[in-house]
């Protein structure tokens, strides 16, 4: 881990078939940086990669095709998901699984905490229904770090200012500063 890395962790999820659908595949992962700077500079080094590659290898014999990316900071285009949010869509492919099937991730920061859920679809599953999935998943987890750490202040979009965080469990009162 890099060392402004305290912790981290990945978990493995599968949406069984039904209906006439396919699985889904879902991986959530959290890390908790030593300073809510730390946290920013991890997900700048992550917009640098996803925006430069439509095409990225997962593991051998897994491929994300047609990657489309996006980044928006709290109040722009409609984030409410954290002070920094990361979202790319796509296509997976298989070499066990099949495919194309639709491939969505959303990563956000929320101070010193970087939250992702990606997914990729099943036979049969659309690209909101994949989408949906990604959404709830990721609003569990803000729902759970919001509970420890607060909420992000309302900061009017456009506004140069840092995002503060608040809340009495806060672990990191004060100013967030941007990358």
């Amino acid at each position: 881990m890099p060392k402004d890395v305290l912790a981290t962790l990945t978990r493995y999820f599968q949406v069984p078939a039904e209906g006439g659908k396919g699985s889904v595949r879902l991986s959530a992962t959290v890390s908790v940086h030593r300073t809510a700077l730390g946290a920013d500079w991890a997900q700048a080094g992550t917009l640098e990669e996803v925006m430069g590659c439509p095409e990225q290898t997962l593991r051998p014999g897994e491929r994300l095709t047609g990657l489309m990316s996006a980044s928006q900071v709290w109040g722009d285009g409609a984030n409410r998901s954290g002070e920094d949010r990361l979202h790319e869509s796509g296509q997976c492919r298989s070499r066990t699984r099949g495919g194309p099937y639709p491939y969505v991730w959303l990563q956000s920061t929320f101070g010193p905490v970087t939250v992702g859920v990606s997914a990729c679809g099943g036979q049969g599953r659309s690209e909101e229904e994949v989408q949906r999935m990604v959404a709830q998943s990721s609003g569990w987890m803000r729902s759970a770090l919001e509970d420890e750490i607060g909420r992000p202040a309302r900061v009017p979009s456009g506004s140069s200012e840092p995002g503060a965080w608040s809340g009495e469990n806060s672990s990191t009162p004060g100013t967030h500063g941007g990358a």
